[in-house]
């Protein structure tokens, strides 16, 4: 018994699905899309001026440990501990060591002709030979060794420019200054 309501509920689903073709079509209307209309412009974002601190990145760069002892053991004695040029062991060269502190000068160089000039000595970027080249800093392994001391080179200049005068004039170095 329970197998004829099956099969007549099968039956009758299935002729639900399919429907009177005929019927159907006298039925149907044309189907057109809607007129297209463009989207409303999207809402202006809010105006809303950054604030310094939020567009201020402080950059902190950790100098290690190594640059800072190469600095004090080799570049230091010529350029001196404030990077002015005025070691000990620069006196009376001909041409004296670069003032680092001259904004010019750090103006005119890029860093990696800074690196260079550590690496190669003044005689490798075209400058004087009485800058010794350190090959020791030559290498991929020694990079942040060099890359700390460019650093510590460009920070003379930054350290300097606040307490520069109007009335000073820019100091210039003679082409043969080295490096």
């Amino acid at each position: 018994m329970k197998r004829p309501i099956i099969v007549a509920a099968v039956l009758l689903f299935a002729a639900a699905c399919t429907g009177d073709k005929k019927a159907d079509d006298n039925n149907k209307q044309p189907v057109t899309a809607p007129p297209a209309q463009s989207a409303p412009p999207p809402a202006p974002a809010p105006s809303v001026a950054p604030t310094p601190i939020a567009t201020a990145v402080a950059r902190v760069y950790e100098i290690p440990d190594e640059s800072k002892k190469v600095f004090t053991q080799r570049c230091a004695l010529c350029h001196g501990k404030g990077g002015m040029g005025d070691g000990a062991g620069g006196r009376g060269m001909k041409p004296p060591p670069q003032n680092w502190t001259d904004p010019a000068w750090g103006a005119l160089v890029t860093d990696e002709q800074i690196a260079t000039a550590i690496v190669k000595g003044g005689a490798g970027v075209g400058k004087s030979s009485t800058m010794p080249p350190n090959p020791d800093l030559e290498g991929g392994f020694k990079q942040p060794v060099v890359d700390g001391l460019v650093h510590m080179v460009r920070s003379f200049a930054a350290a300097a420019a606040p307490s520069a005068t109007p009335s000073a004039a820019p100091s210039t170095a003679p082409a043969a200054t080295h490096p």
